[in-house]
């Protein structure tokens, strides 16, 4: 009997100490609590439409709100965040307008080559501009691109206005081809370039009832609206161009201009208007 009991005492002291106390796992919980002591706390990141810098509009200028994007964050994907929102999709470009019962018009075509040419981007295009489809004058361009070369036809019920790219491709000493931007807008015929000395002119609209666009003058970026000039503070502003790249073209609407724009090395989707 004494034999069993201290076999007994051995086992229970051989069982005991297979048993060890397991730490603690802290888990962090949602669950809301009455006490005052220090909670830990999860500060999720913020949405993109949530991260906006609004600067109000004085002086006749537009409000400017400013959506901050992240390098991966290109235009498919700010698109997509925006999709059901009213600007997503890019507008339609006029191809006439009406003032006063004549309706003004356009068509592309492409100037005979002198010589024969064998890349069709250094074939020189020009654009004709017809009233009630009579030939009135035509626009010299420059050469042919992949991108496009008239950006729409625009009424303010008094003027017309068109939008075209007239950057000459050419070839650098080393083979390369190199297709330049260079917007500019034609008021009733005459380049807005050449009359107020713009670098070049783009992104036309027709914002409350007024005349819109965008302006470059000695590198720096402009916008005119309601007859006024005003300041922007982006180093670039995407227009004019190709393929997928036009997706970030500015979109014009009834009170607000949608763009994509730079700051030095950060990107903005801005909203300009009410």
């Amino acid at each position: 009997m004494k034999k069993a009991t201290i076999l007994f005492v051995i086992l229970m002291a051989l069982l005991a100490g297979c048993i060890t106390e397991s730490p603690t796992e802290m888990v962090e919980t949602m669950t809301p609590t009455a006490t005052k002591e220090p909670q830990s706390t999860r500060t999720a990141m913020p949405a993109i439409l949530e991260r906006i810098t609004l600067t109000p509009g004085t002086d006749g200028a537009l409000s400017i709100k400013e959506h901050p994007l992240k390098a991966y964050e290109d235009v498919y994907f700010v698109l997509a965040k925006y999709e059901d929102a009213e600007w997503a999709p890019l507008p339609s470009r006029p191809a006439s307008v009406e003032i006063g019962g004549e309706v003004i018009s356009y068509r592309e075509k492409v100037v005979p080559a002198v010589e024969e040419v064998e890349i069709s981007f250094l074939l020189h295009v020009e654009v004709a501009i017809f009233i009630n489809d009579e030939p009135w004058m035509n626009i010299p361009i420059g050469t042919l691109k992949a991108s496009s070369i008239v950006y729409g036809i625009y009424t303010d019920g008094s003027s017309w206005y068109l939008e075209v790219d007239k950057g000459e491709a050419f070839y650098h000493e080393d083979g390369t081809l190199e297709l330049p931007i260079l917007g500019d807008i034609y008021r009733d015929g005459v380049s807005l370039n050449e009359t107020e000395g713009y670098d070049e002119s783009f992104g036309f609209a027709i914002i409350n009832g007024s005349p819109f666009y965008f302006f470059v003058r000695n590198g720096d970026y402009y916008y005119h609206y309601n007859g006024n000039d005003y300041t922007l503070t982006y180093t670039h502003i995407s227009h004019h161009m190709c393929c997928s790249g036009s997706l970030a073209e500015p979109r014009g609407l009834e009170n607000q201009v949608v763009f994509f724009a730079d700051r030095g090395d950060q990107r903005y989707l801005v909203i300009l208007g009410n």
